[in-house]
């Protein structure tokens, strides 16, 4: 399970510990920052660097420092695009930073994220199973609480499959990026949103 701070009340319910509620943000604002909770070890590095070589430039943003590693990107909700930041701390914590939301569409995006992420999966229960096999037992050894990043939107994730079929990864990456700068939606922090299906089938086959 994750640390939880100073302060901090765990929700095992919804995944999220509240901290201290709403910190300052650059430009003004206030942002929420919730630690998310999930069971069992969290193999940090791997789940950072899957997200890193899936990353597509201005779509989502991974950026390293002393203090760990951060996830930004925008997600769509029914009130228009919100940039969040996922940060991964040294010490285990996942914290998700958003801007105030209404609880509704609060509760969806954190939910979202959650399964972005692959925070709901039990490794107390998934490591044992598989270190049960002699070929996974030193895997799951070396890299205890492996998570499958999954996707905040299904309709981006298909188009981005497809974009990626029989190319390199970088290939796929500068394609996505192209797709996004001529389509998408500039949206907070120099960041796109991902083009609608409506916007992508309007557009002529010779663009």
């Amino acid at each position: 399970m994750s640390p939880s701070g100073p302060g901090a009340v765990p929700d095992v319910q919804n995944g999220a510990v509240v901290q201290n509620g709403a910190v300052p943000r650059a430009g003004g604002g206030a942002v929420r920052q919730d630690s998310l909770a999930y069971r069992g070890p969290l193999a940090r590095e791997p789940l950072v660097n899957a997200l890193a070589a899936h990353a597509v430039p201005g779509l989502e943003r991974v950026t390293r420092g002393s203090d760990g590693a951060a996830v930004e990107r925008l997600l769509t909700l029914p009130s228009g695009p919100v940039e969040i930041a996922v940060r991964f701390r040294p010490d285990g914590e996942v914290v998700l930073a958003r801007p105030q939301l209404p609880d509704t569409e609060d509760a969806e995006l954190t939910a979202r994220v959650r399964s972005w992420l692959d925070l709901e999966a039990d490794h107390t229960v998934i490591d044992p199973f598989l270190s049960r096999f002699d070929l996974l037992e030193p895997l799951v050894r070396c890299h205890p609480g492996l998570r499958v990043p999954g996707t905040t939107d299904g309709f981006e994730t298909a188009v981005l499959t497809v974009l990626g079929q029989q190319v390199s990864l970088a290939a796929a990456r500068t394609f996505g990026a192209r797709l996004v700068a001529s389509f998408g939606r500039p949206g907070p922090a120099g960041l796109f949103t991902f083009p609608t299906p409506e916007s992508l089938a309007a557009v002529l086959a010779e663009d």
